[in-house]
């Protein structure tokens, strides 16, 4: 009994404790927001991302709405996820996600696409240097005026194909110049070395990545990719080149 009494007295004196530790802070004005930390951006700038934020310093760490600035935050496309956490006594700290962008929509206008099929007509310009472009899509408007693609099946196919290569094989994936879509081929793959087309086609897609794979570094550990003039990976249980001469 007695020892449980003192159990209950030291606990009571360490809340007592707490507690007026907690006032002299709040008194002394330690928890005045005095600092945000930003970290997770790679392409969307630090003072952007404040600048959507849009926090009030008059505040106290307690009473900003943390709900509200994530909200303010993903509103920029590129964005995918952020968390806004307080860091006592009083900083905020903001973590963001970016994005993953898969490759360019060449057209009548650049648009860019994440891994997920998302399409972001604002993007930074330097966020799609070394991606693959996908040409041979349209977009257009519908009768609210909402800018959309011809063919997003097609499309969905086109990112699925980009983000097989990615996963399976990431030094064919920085080769890779365009993807192009043909009414008559299906699928064409051209490479920043050589211009020569690599014929797809539609559908059977996970195996064709693996063909296209193997024959793009046979042919380059052989010195034969120049000599090349076309590749298909088409055929079941072969890959069809053809080489000068």
């Amino acid at each position: 009994m007695l020892k449980l009494l003192k159990t209950t007295f030291h606990i009571i004196v360490i809340a007592m404790m707490l507690m007026l530790t907690l006032i002299w802070f709040w008194k002394n004005d330690a928890f005045d927001l005095r600092a945000v930390k930003i970290q997770g951006n790679c392409f969307v700038t630090k003072e952007e991302i404040f600048e959507l934020a849009g926090i009030d310093f008059s505040k106290d760490i307690f009473e900003v709405d943390t709900d509200k600035i994530e909200d303010q935050i993903l509103r920029h496309p590129m964005i995918e996820q952020v968390r806004v956490t307080r860091f006592l006594p009083s900083a905020l700290k903001i973590n963001v996600k970016e994005r993953d962008l898969i490759a360019v929509i060449s057209g009548s206008e650049i648009s860019a696409v994440d891994v997920t099929e998302n399409i972001l007509s604002q993007f930074p310009v330097e966020s799609v240097y070394d991606l693959p472009a996908i040409t041979g899509f349209n977009f257009q408007e519908d009768s609210s005026g909402v800018r959309k693609l011809q063919n997003p099946e097609l499309m969905r196919h086109a990112i699925n194909i980009l983000n097989d290569i990615k996963s399976f094989d990431l030094v064919l994936y920085y080769e890779i110049s365009e993807l192009h879509y043909r009414r008559n081929h299906g699928f064409v793959f051209y490479l920043k070395k050589s211009t020569i087309p690599v014929i797809f086609g539609i559908g059977d897609y996970h195996r064709k990545v693996v063909y296209f794979s193997t024959i793009y570094h046979y042919l380059i550990a052989n010195d034969r990719l120049t000599k090349a003039l076309a590749i298909d990976v088409r055929f079941k249980d072969q890959v069809v080149v053809k080489e000068v001469g």
